[in-house]
Parts: structure tokens; C-alpha cells; sequence
């Protein structure tokens, strides 16, 4: 009995990081919380049997390792309630009394006398119940998500195009990006210089263009499989919040498919962001070497590390991931093969890392990557959110540019280059309430095509990403995709399935 109650380190030790994943399962795959369970476990095995072996007392070793990690955790949670309002010096104070007191603590636990068997007893109970909660959540939500059926409409059997010298394909989501006339109008930034440059190229500018859904994993779902997925509210229902039906629309998206049997290689390169580029299916994934996944950002920021990580390191890594990408984007048209490139940038959206020329710009609190009034929770200056995304925007600018005249320059032949935000920035967005939401904002959207004349011709001014990849199966593979109407909808976060239509509201 004595050894089982003292597996309440253990318990201890990953119910943190089952309460994160079960927090955020909507938009994460198990898989991904695997790692860092492994490294707590590891730990707190360490912990435990070097005071095992000291005091001789598996008890009292078990008392002191479930403190330290007690502890540990919730200084991390203190010190993001106080991101906001502390200058990082301060940080370091309040870390180095913590550390001091931990320690001071300890001694008192590994001096004193007192038969800790009632305590170990009610700690094992009291672990035990913790983790018993995320457990069944998680696993009752996996099993409900292998039962969930994706009532697609009907396949379509396209036929083989082995004539044409088929061209590589980018598909560059650029996260938040706004249109040119939301910029000038709500922002005060003229985007000119952009977008003549883009066309000064051949790319093809929808200056009307939509986002055809509010949220990522909506909008890009859609695109990819260029179809509407307002199905699945009735296959979910609309008071369901389970994002996991739109990952399996993104792995088993029909863009995929089609480029497969025309032997496309499928490139993804790493996304800031927790489950886009994860749930893709891939030939090739271009990984950086600095990469922490979201969720072990979003873990190390509970934890007294986060006093260095969110301030610093996660700004840092951030940083990395998009110049590395900016970076090896051009390098794959050197791959002797059709390719299409799968690359989701999460810039100009939060967290802004970068000034007007690339300039390191750390946050004053947490790294986070909520937009809309998620992130004014946090922080709540929207003059400095303006500024700050105005910033972000004038970088990625230089970026793009740098990196469009590589791929082209590095071309056999001339790409297909498509560069969209899968939504728009989130000065005005008000998660849980549409009334209060600027649609026009939220849903206009940078849409440019680098495409032949003969497909350039179909498109137009209010095209949405729906329809993007119909117009450019049909030029490849003369598919006979009929255009869709271009519809707009508005989900809350709590409710994605409950879509609201709000075309007409952008047509003032």
C-alpha cells in the first residue's frame, strides 16, 4: 500500500500537462503532449529516487518531490498573472526568492520528524482524483472523434494530365494579413508600394477578395478542399466547440489527393501554430532546428522558466521559425520534381516580434498568439496593437518580396504562387459577440495569384479562397469545377459550427 500511494509525485507531475492538452484537445493531436509527459515523468523519477536514496525514506522522498513540483507549477501560473505589470528585473527577484525559499522549505521537510504517512496517504488520493478528470475527458473525446464520419460531398475522379510540364504550386497563407483598403482605412497605412510591386510582377490582386470563414482551421479546411464545410454543423451540431472534424478535412484534404495522383510531392514547412501544419499529410516536411511545438511553449510558460521563455526565448524562437521559413521557401524549387508547397506564416498576426525593418521586438509580458479581444485580455492597448501590426506588416512586406523574386528567379519554368490570408487582423473582433465585430475588417483579406494568363483571366476582384484552387484544377486539369458563389460567414470561438451569414454586411 505504501508503494502505491507514493505514486502522487507522478500524479502530480503530469496532471498539468494533461490539463493544458484536455484545455486545448480541440485544436491539438495527442501525439503532441507525448513528449513532454515523458521528460515529467523522467524528472520526477530523478527527484524521487536521489532523495530516496539520501534519506532513506521512500515516504517522506515522495512528500518532497510532489512539493517541489506543486510548487513549481504554480509559481509558473503567478507569474503570468503578473506579465503585464512587472519589468522582467523584477522577475528575476521574485525567481531567486522563490528559488531561495524552495530550497529553505525543503530543508525543513528533509529535517523534520513527523511521520508523513496520513499526508502521502491523502496526497495519492487527492493526485489520483486530479488526474482522473483530464484522463476521462481525453479519452472519451478520442474515442468519440474515431466514431465522427466527414460527410464530404462525393469524390470526383479527375482525370490525369501527363502532357502538360506541370509547374510547382505555393500556397503561402499569410496569417491576418488585411486588404489594402482596411489597412488605409482603419490602420492609416498605405500599401501601395506592396501590391504594385505584386502586380508589377504579374500577380493578380482581388481588391475585393474575403475570407470565406473568421478562424483558421475553418478557412483553410475550406480552401484546401475548395468546397463549403457549413455541412459539418449538421454532422457536429451548433453547440459544439470539437475543431477535430476540420483537421481531418486539412490531412485529407481533395488539393492533396489531386497533386498525388499527378505526382506532386506535397511540401510543408513548419507553422507557428499548434495544428496546422501537424495535420497535414506531407512528402517532405522541412523542419527547423530550433522548433518547440506550440504546446510545449504554451507548458513552459506555466512554469518559472516562462519568467525567461515568454519575455525572451519564445520571442526569439518565434523570430527563427519565420525567417526560416522566408528563407527555405525559394530552396524547394530546386527539388527535381512538380511541387506544391504547403507554407503558413503567422505573421502579420500576434505575437508581433518584429519591427518595420526587422528589428527584434520582445513583448513586455507573455508571447502569445490570441488575436481579437483574446489578446486585448492580455493586452489591452489597441493603439499599441495598431502600431505594432502596422509594424508587422511593413517586415513581411520586405519578406515577400525578397523571397518571390527567389522563387521565380529559381524557377525552371513559372510557378504558381498564391499568397492569402486565411482571415483578417483582429483590432475589432469580439470572439463571442458578432454585433460588436467589424466584419469588414476581420473577413478582408490580401488575396494575390502568380498565375498563366489563361487561368489569370478567370479570376476576379471579389474572388475568395473557396474558389481559388478551382479556377487553378481547371487551367492544370481541366477539371470543369463550376465557380461558387462567394459567401462569407461568422463563427464565435465557443461555437464554430454555428455559422452566421454575413455576405451582405461587406458589400457597403
Amino acid at each position: 500500500m505504501k508503494k502505491i500511494y507514493n505514486i502522487h509525485p507522478f500524479l502530480f507531475a503530469v496532471f498539468p500537462i494533461l490539463s493544458l492538452y484536455n484545455y486545448n484537445k480541440a485544436i491539438l493531436s495527442i501525439s503532441i503532449a507525448f513528449y513532454s509527459l515523458t521528460i515529467a515523468l523522467l524528472i520526477t523519477a530523478l527527484l524521487f529516487f536521489t532523495f530516496k536514496a539520501i534519506l532513506k525514506d521512500s515516504t517522506k522522498a515522495a512528500v518532497i518531490t510532489s512539493f517541489l513540483i506543486i510548487i513549481f507549477y504554480i509559481f509558473g501560473h503567478y507569474l503570468n498573472f503578473l506579465s503585464s505589470y512587472l519589468n522582467i528585473y523584477y522577475w528575476y527577484i521574485i525567481l531567486m526568492f522563490w528559488m531561495a525559499s524552495s530550497f529553505g522549505v525543503s530543508i525543513i521537510l528533509i529535517k523534520s520528524r513527523i511521520n508523513y504517512k496520513n499526508l502521502t496517504i491523502y496526497c495519492g488520493i487527492v493526485g489520483f482524483i486530479l488526474t482522473l478528470f483530464p484522463l476521462v475527458s481525453i479519452g472519451t473525446y478520442e474515442l468519440r472523434q474515431n466514431n465522427i464520419l466527414i460527410n464530404k460531398t462525393a469524390e470526383i475522379n479527375y482525370p490525369l494530365n501527363k502532357e502538360k510540364n506541370l509547374p510547382d504550386i505555393y500556397y503561402i497563407i499569410l496569417d491576418g494579413y488585411a486588404r489594402a483598403d482596411v489597412l488605409e482605412k482603419i490602420y492609416n497605412y498605405d500599401n501601395s508600394d506592396f501590391t504594385n510591386y505584386l502586380r508589377n510582377k504579374g500577380f493578380y490582386i482581388g481588391n475585393e477578395s474575403t475570407a470565406n470563414y473568421p478562424q483558421t482551421f475553418l478557412s483553410v479546411a475550406s480552401s484546401l478542399n475548395y468546397e463549403y464545410i457549413n455541412y459539418l454543423s449538421d454532422e457536429m451540431g451548433e453547440e459544439s466547440n470539437d475543431r477535430r472534424p476540420f483537421k481531418k478535412l486539412i490531412k485529407n484534404n481533395r488539393v492533396y489527393k489531386l497533386l498525388k495522383e499527378n505526382n506532386y510531392k506535397f511540401v510543408v514547412l513548419p507553422a507557428t501554430w499548434t495544428g496546422v501544419d501537424k495535420n497535414l499529410n506531407a512528402d517532405i516536411k522541412i523542419n527547423s532546428t530550433t522548433d518547440i511545438n506550440s504546446f510545449n511553449e504554451m507548458l513552459i510558460s506555466i512554469t518559472p522558466f516562462g519568467a525567461f521563455f515568454n519575455r525572451k526565448i519564445g520571442s526569439d524562437l518565434h523570430r527563427k521559425k519565420i525567417l526560416y521559413n522566408f528563407d527555405n521557401i525559394p530552396k524547394i524549387a530546386e527539388i527535381d520534381s512538380p511541387t506544391f508547397v504547403y507554407a503558413h506564416l503567422l505573421i502579420p498576426h500576434p505575437p508581433f516580434v518584429f519591427g518595420p525593418n526587422g528589428e527584434p521586438i520582445n513583448p513586455k509580458g507573455k508571447s502569445i498568439g490570441l488575436d481579437g479581444d483574446h489578446y486585448f485580455e492580455v493586452y489591452p492597448d489597441k493603439n499599441e496593437y495598431k502600431k505594432k501590426y502596422k509594424d508587422a506588416v511593413a517586415f513581411v512586406n520586405k519578406k515577400l518580396k525578397t523571397m518571390v523574386d527567389e522563387i521565380i528567379d529559381k524557377s525552371d519554368q513559372s510557378p504558381i504562387i498564391i499568397l492569402q490570408a486565411d482571415h483578417g487582423p483582429g483590432l475589432m473582433t469580439y470572439w463571442e459577440d458578432p454585433e460588436k465585430t467589424n466584419m469588414k475588417e476581420r473577413l478582408s483579406i490580401l488575396n494575390a495569384y502568380y498565375l498563366p494568363e489563361e487561368a489569370k483571366n478567370n479570376l476576379y476582384e471579389t474572388i475568395t479562397p473557396v474558389n481559388s484552387f478551382r479556377i487553378i484544377l481547371n487551367y492544370l486539369f481541366n477539371t470543369k469545377l463550376e465557380l461558387l458563389e462567394d459567401k462569407n460567414y461568422f463563427a464565435t470561438w465557443s461555437h464554430p459550427y454555428k455559422l452566421i451569414d454575413v455576405t451582405e454586411l461587406l458589400n457597403y
